[in-house]
């Protein structure tokens, strides 16, 4: 069975947070061998229980992006059972590669030829726009996401324009954050919840 790219994502960041571990632990024995079996300066042990202390770190780093993965695959999954409810006439075509921007999550047409680039997000608490970039509120705390989305939805809108030779409508899904913008249109990118998404494209027909 193909794994979709989300998917994909998940199982090589298992694998590498499994790795880590294992080289982790294989470290630390080797650090007890050094000293009590061969003698070892205890300089070099030292030396070797830090380097299992970094690929435990390292290990940890590996847990968090699985669980983003997974959070990201749910995401898409959750926004591909919503888009399998619009009419006939519509066609969806999911993880459409892009040449150096990785791939579109979604790439949609309605029955009247209108395009749309769907990039799913699944942050939680809620979103807003300080008038130059998105701000995420999470548990207190409110800070600009880790990546420029608004530039990642219009430089997706713009390859598939230039692969499909058609206007392609950029739009960012939230599954789970909730949209507190006075405006839900920044730069040509329509911000959308996940609750709202078929209204939303129905809208264009």
């Amino acid at each position: 069975m193909k794994l979709s790219h989300p998917k994909m994502l998940v199982q090589r960041a298992k694998k590498a947070s499994v790795t880590y571990l294992l080289l982790s632990i294989s470290s630390a024995l080797m650090s007890v061998v050094l000293l009590v079996f061969l003698g070892a300066p205890v300089v070099v042990v030292v030396a070797v229980l830090i380097v299992s202390r970094l690929l435990f770190m390292k290990h940890k780093r590996a847990e968090i992006s699985v669980e983003r993965a997974k959070s990201g695959a749910q995401g898409e999954d959750q926004v591909g059972e919503i888009l399998k409810m619009l009419p006939q006439g519509w066609e969806v075509d999911k993880n459409v590669p892009l040449p150096s921007l990785g791939d579109a999550d979604f790439f949609i047409r309605s029955p009247l030829n209108l395009a749309f680039v769907l990039e799913v997000k699944s942050h939680g608490g809620k979103v807003s726009f300080d008038g130059s970039e998105l701000i995420r509120e999470s548990r207190g705390k409110s800070e600009p996401f880790e990546k420029d989305f608004i530039s990642q939805a219009l430089r997706q809108s713009s390859a598939l324009r230039d692969k499909f030779g058609m206007n392609v409508i950029p739009v960012l899904v939230f599954t789970r954050a909730r949209l507190v913008c006075s405006e839900k249109k920044v730069a040509e990118v329509h911000l959308v919840e996940g609750g709202e998404l078929l209204t939303f494209l129905s809208s264009f027909g």
